[in-house]
């Protein structure tokens, strides 16, 4: 059984612009060439309300292990992983801006009797077992820098 599911238009466009502020607010070229993770659990809009309206809109129970801003300039693919074991699930949230197709590359997750690649497309949300063998993929950087934010959190009963 495939264990992922996708929210397309996640956040409303008021939060969603919040979104788009934090991530172009940080000089992400000062801090490191390639990529960068930025923690957010100090943020209220991320540890609690965001959390909310994915708990809502997949009808789950999930309490945030941590959850962080990721910015990469050229992206040349990540090594298959598995995430940590201080969590049960990944949740996604694809930033970017409005970029042509195939530009910001996306999500491959490995199961085993299928690859499925998820497209990276602006305010959508993916998320799925952490236990999954999954990859980011190449794109291009002609377009800026790409940003998703990252949420580790944990089912619970």
């Amino acid at each position: 059984m495939h264990s992922h599911e996708i929210v397309d238009s996640f956040l409303n466009k008021k939060d969603f612009e919040t979104v788009l502020e934090e991530t172009s607010k940080c000089d992400w070229r000062a801090l490191k060439q390639g990529g960068i993770d930025k923690s957010l659990d100090y943020n209220s809009f991320y540890t609690e309300y965001t959390l909310s309206l994915i708990n809502k809109k997949l009808n789950k129970n999930f309490k945030l292990h941590r959850v962080l801003a990721k910015a990469e300039s050229r992206h040349e693919g990540m090594s298959i992983h598995q995430d940590s074991d201080n969590h049960t699930h990944t949740a996604i949230l694809y930033v970017g801006g409005d970029y042509p197709r195939n530009c910001l590359g996306g999500t491959i997750l490995f199961y085993n009797d299928e690859n499925i690649y998820i497209d990276y497309k602006p305010n959508r949300l993916l998320i799925f077992d952490g236990k999954v063998f999954h990859r980011g993929i190449y794109y291009s950087d002609l377009f800026g820098w790409r940003y998703q934010i990252v949420w580790h959190i944990k089912e619970t009963k």
